[in-house]
């Protein structure tokens, strides 16, 4: 039964993208193409990234132009995310060059941390036709500073052009620095804040903390610890669950905890939904030192063991501080992202105005030393 269940949903995918392609026309001269990994989990990186192909549609696609993601080439998999509600329609990698074999002029968005190696197995096929383009554009989508490539390792890119750049959503490294670092032209693209979000009040929540499925030395004993001196919360793991599901999960909890990059979706986004995240404090990520004030930051995971079981007593015991706080939280956040800078900073990378050029005095520094 299971079998023949996979079967029809591949047969169903084969038709649903037989049709897709079917409907495009095969004379367009200006692609943009996002790279996506074939996977049956969904991440914040990879929310981020269709939201890039979302809005990279509604700003650059229309008679000219076409938007489409696909996978990284050899990989294979259903059309569809089935874990996040979404209207894409992923293809093969393998597919691009008899779909569009008339394009002048590509623009391929990657993901950082697999850069170094995504084009190094192409088919004959395949690096004959990206080294065809009469204008091709490689940008690196780097959503994780700590993922990109030592500047070396992406040498082998010029090999299909010299027209590189970089983008980034992090306000921290979206710098000059970060350009000169790997002496590409420089765009921020903020993350798309409103996605959906649940606002609950402290009354509607439920006693739940959610924490990320990231492995860190210290989530054992603080997870521990929670269990034995707050056993009236219930603690849940996000892990295997659609992007809805999460939704309606970070609406119901009180609070939240990341073992990851520290400012990020598992902190920020339960913010949104009317709860407190708790993270470790780090100056890769964050934007600004402020964040040290607040409460429901730490300066490392010893301080969050020690902490965070009697800061948790402290906001139940007071709930207009919980409220305050997060009321400051999305203040913080408010300034950070205008939704009106969002589709702003779309049209200014298709229209080539970066934040940054590297300087003429720029040389490409080696980091392979520091990851």
């Amino acid at each position: 039964m299971q079998n023949e269940l996979m079967q029809a949903i591949k047969d169903f995918d084969d038709i649903i993208k037989m049709r897709y392609l079917e409907s495009i026309p095969k004379d367009m001269e200006n692609l943009v193409l996002i790279l996506l990994p074939a996977t049956n989990g969904i991440t914040g990186g990879m929310i981020s990234i269709l939201n890039i192909a979302k809005t990279s549609r509604a700003v650059v696609g229309n008679d000219g132009c076409t938007v489409q993601t696909s996978y990284y080439p050899g990989q294979r998999a259903s059309c569809f995310y089935r874990k996040y509600k979404n209207d894409e329609i992923i293809l093969n990698f393998e597919d691009i060059a008899d779909t569009f074999p008339n394009v002048e002029h590509l623009i391929i968005h990657i993901p950082e941390y697999v850069t170094e190696f995504i084009f190094k197995d192409l088919s004959e096929k395949e690096s004959k036709y990206l080294k065809g383009i009469k204008n091709l554009q490689i940008n690196i989508m780097d959503q994780n500073v700590l993922g990109m490539p030592a500047p070396d390792k992406l040498e082998y890119l010029n090999e299909f052009t010299k027209n590189i750049t970089q983008t980034t959503v992090h306000h921290k490294y979206t710098s000059q620095e970060i350009c000169d670092t790997w002496g590409y032209p420089l765009y921020f693209l903020p993350p798309k804040q409103d996605i959906g979000y649940i606002y609950t009040s402290y009354e509607e929540k439920q006693n739940i903390i959610c924490y990320s499925k990231d492995m860190h030395p210290m989530k054992e004993a603080i997870i521990d610890k929670l269990r034995t001196e707050h056993p009236e919360f219930e603690l849940i793991e996000v892990n295997n669950i659609t992007f809805e599901q999460y939704l309606q999960l970070i609406s119901k909890v009180k609070y939240s905890i990341t073992f990851g990059e520290g400012f990020d979706g598992y902190y920020a986004e339960p913010v949104f939904s009317g709860a407190i995240g708790f993270t470790v404090y780090n100056d890769i990520f964050f934007p600004s030192g402020i964040y040290k004030t607040f409460k429901n930051v730490y300066l490392s995971y010893d301080e969050m063991l020690k902490s965070i079981c009697d800061d948790i007593d402290f906001f139940e015991n007071n709930v207009e501080e919980y409220k305050s706080l997060n009321l400051v939280l999305n203040e913080e956040h408010e300034k950070l992202y205008k939704k009106e800078e969002y589709v702003e900073s779309f049209c200014k990378f298709y229209s080539g105005e970066p934040t940054f050029v590297p300087s003429k005095s720029s040389a490409r520094k080696d980091l392979s030393k520091t990851k």
